[in-house]
């Protein structure tokens, strides 16, 4: 099944969060049949789409949402193949009060984290896949500090190694005790990536990182720490707003001849 590498294509970008070149989205229909069930059903997928860069959550910023099918029968989210030995233990899964409450929260990307960690309770992709529904819980602050939360204990659980995937799991781990709040912890998970990183721009990467926590910033979105373009179409968006960048990063050079060329092209388009 094609998205069945949708979930490992998206812990690739969690763990590169390179800008690539700038393609329009091709959005393509695809059928799908249910895993368990057989039902046969349509899923608006893509063939191409672009990211800018990522936020220190990795989530990309992009012009795709990136989906995942869901069976809209049992609720089943085809996040990946399973094995014929999963297939057999997945019906009393779906039938556990524990996935109707899982499921009633419409996070499609939490359902694959309780699906995935009922098949396989030490699974690093359930960890991936708490982090991926913390990105997607923005609109729900009370439910995305859940997913975070969530997301900490089962990273905290992890052997962390210095080996890609799970290097960068320290970071993101690192990165989410900053926005949950918990400071103290952020600094010293920070503090240990720093040491361990033979990645010059990755350790100037933890070291900014560092100073955002060292100001007590909480904010999914440290304009010193995300894309130049996306930190000034935030400026243009909260321009005027009192206390909303009480840093004055807006005001800095390189931040603000980019609010300046957006401003004008906005203008030219005819956009306000």
């Amino acid at each position: 099944m094609e998205v069945s590498m949708r979930v490992a294509v998206m812990i690739v970008a969690l763990c590169a969060a390179a800008a690539l070149p700038a393609y329009g989205t091709t959005p393509v229909e695809r059928q799908i049949d249910c895993a368990v069930g057989g039902e046969r059903f349509s899923f608006t997928d893509t063939m191409s789409s672009s990211s800018f860069g990522a936020r220190p959550d990795g989530k990309p910023y992009s012009n795709w949402h990136f989906p995942l099918p869901v069976c809209p029968g049992n609720g089943l989210v085809m996040y990946r193949d399973f094995t014929a030995e999963e297939l057999t233990r997945l019906p009393t899964i779906l039938r556990s009060p524990a996935f109707a409450a899982a499921r009633a929260l419409n996070r499609p990307y939490y359902t694959a984290a309780f699906i995935e960690r009922s098949l396989l309770p030490r699974s690093l992709m359930a960890t991936w896949l708490l982090l991926q529904a913390s990105w997607y819980a923005d609109d729900d602050q009370a439910l995305k500090t859940r997913f975070q939360q969530e997301f900490v204990s089962a990273a905290q659980a992890t052997a962390l190694e210095p080996d890609n995937e799970r290097f960068v799991l320290r970071l993101r781990l690192a990165n989410a005790l900053r926005e949950l709040g918990r400071f103290d912890e952020a600094r010293a998970s920070f503090a240990t990536i720093s040491t361990a990183s033979v990645d010059q721009a990755f350790t100037e990467y933890v070291g900014l990182l560092l100073r955002v926590t060292d100001r007590q910033e909480a904010s999914a979105e440290p304009l010193d720490a995300i894309p130049p373009i996306m930190a000034a179409s935030l400026c243009l968006e909260h321009e005027g707003q009192p206390g909303w960048d009480s840093l004055g990063l807006c005001r800095a050079p390189e931040l603000s001849s980019e609010v300046e060329r957006i401003r004008e092209n906005r203008r030219r388009a005819g956009i306000r």
